[in-house]
């Protein structure tokens, strides 16, 4: 079977992405061709499938799956993603300004512009100065679940470059798997300021990995260092990828807002037979 894909960055967030109106494939096969897609390409480290489908209900409904076949869970920076890719393959028009879709069975607003805007619920849970035990030691920060679960690490360095050259991967991973969080676990996220924007990186569950930027991660930073009144909305997130998301907050809505560039990077064709 041929299918066609595109890759898309959301702010250094890189995605597979298909219409599966074309295809109409199951869960499992989604499942399997995550795990293929994902990691078929050494040049091209993709942190996720993104995968399009009619809605009765929405303008379209998107199903997300890590490079390891894990799904259920919100990608922020995938659904700005799927977002564009609506735009370009006809599930909303090409001058909408707005669109809402259902993703990880909830519903989410979305404003078109140059960037796109996705609106979310303030966080279903926080918790601030949660110990998590790793090895015998513990670390300090703040969990946040906007749908995703997130650990959030803040401290300072004495420059960028000292937080940039930081090995996140082992720690990264122990926050990930700690006890603490369970057999679901958490993403963890590691921050520091300087000059009143923040900057961090992200060790994703599902993914196994640093990313480029993660659109939740970012959202529940910025929730957390509000909180702790290191910053005001509108908080400047600049991750790994070092291309910009803002999160602000919309108080008549109550909601939260995740903003940033999303686009296309080439366009894919691929055979595969599936297993199932």
């Amino acid at each position: 079977m041929m299918i066609n894909y595109r890759r898309m960055s959301g702010a250094g967030n890189l995605f597979v992405v298909l219409d599966n109106r074309d295809y109409q494939l199951n869960f499992s096969a989604l499942r399997e061709l995550s795990i293929l897609l994902c990691n078929n390409d050494d040049s091209f480290k993709a942190e996720g499938l993104i995968a399009l489908n009619s809605s009765d209900n929405f303008d379209f409904n998107v199903n997300f799956y890590n490079p390891d076949g894990s799904s259920g869970m919100m990608c922020g920076n995938g659904g700005r993603v799927a977002v564009r890719f609506a735009i370009e393959y006809g599930f909303i028009e090409h001058d909408s300004k707005c669109t809402k879709f259902e993703m990880a069975s909830i519903a989410y607003n979305a404003l078109i512009s140059d960037f796109i805007s996705l609106f979310f619920d303030y966080p279903r849970y926080y918790e601030n100065n949660k110990s998590v035990d790793i090895d015998g030691s513990s670390i300090v920060g703040d969990f946040v679940d906007v749908g995703t679960q997130h650990f959030v690490y803040f401290n300072q360095y004495d420059s960028i470059l000292e937080f940039d050259s930081m090995d996140i991967r082992q720690l990264g991973k122990n926050i990930r798997f700690s006890k603490t969080f369970g057999t679901v676990g958490a993403n963890a996220n590691f921050a520091c300021e300087f000059d009143n924007t923040i900057y961090l990186r992200t060790y994703e569950r599902g993914v196994e990995a640093e990313t480029g930027a993660c659109g939740t991660g970012a959202l529940s930073t910025a929730y957390s260092l509000v909180k702790r009144s290191i910053v005001d909305f509108p908080v400047k997130i600049i991750p790994s990828s070092k291309e910009m998301l803002i999160i602000d907050e919309d108080k008549v809505l109550n909601k939260l807002i995740l903003s940033g560039p999303a686009r296309f990077l080439d366009n894919i064709n691929y055979n595969v037979e599936f297993d199932y």
